[in-house]
């Protein structure tokens, strides 16, 4: 008789199961500032096409002031006043409690890992507002590893780093 295999690594994601989040927030906000329309901010913002999109831009380290250039560019403005609207951006996070809550628990029995499509400024945020990375044994953000989901090296770096195989972990996007 074969052993079943057995979990041992539990592995989220940040947004959308740790933090709730809406880059509609965020447009408004700066659409008060720039008089373009939130929902155009806002399909610049949560483009994640091309390997020239915003989004592979934040997620894959690009500087701060590189990708709120390249937004201005997309908008058909001249720029971005780039720290305002970073703080500005950082305002789309909600917690999810009940998960957050439960996190310690699971902690006592499994590896837990942390893996993100998040950019530079995001990822400094949430660590000093939420402290999201302290129930985690291990975590991976794509800015730090040039590699974003779906890409499997993302996923490669986290099992690595919690010393699991494949079957040994389940993921929750």
């Amino acid at each position: 008789m074969t052993k079943k295999p057995q979990i041992k690594a539990i592995i989220f994601d940040i947004g959308g199961v740790q933090l709730f989040y809406s880059h509609m927030i965020a447009a408004r906000l700066m659409s008060k500032i720039i008089n373009i329309p939130a929902e155009k901010i806002k399909n610049v913002l949560q483009d994640s096409g091309d390997k020239g999109s915003y989004n592979n831009l934040v997620e894959r380290g690009a500087p701060l002031r590189q990708y709120w250039c390249f937004a201005a560019n997309r908008l058909g403005i001249e720029q971005i006043p780039a720290k305002k609207f970073q703080e500005l951006w950082n305002k789309i996070f909600t917690p999810n409690k009940p998960l957050l809550k439960i996190l310690p628990r699971l902690k006592k029995h499994y590896k837990l890992g942390l893996l993100s499509n998040m950019g530079k400024g995001h990822k400094k945020y949430i660590k000093s507002k939420y402290k999201i990375t302290k129930p985690f044994h291990k975590f991976v953000f794509s800015c730090d590893v040039k590699s974003r989901k779906p890409n499997s090296k993302i996923y490669k770096t986290i099992l690595k780093k919690l010393g699991v195989r494949p079957f040994e972990a389940i993921f929750i996007d």
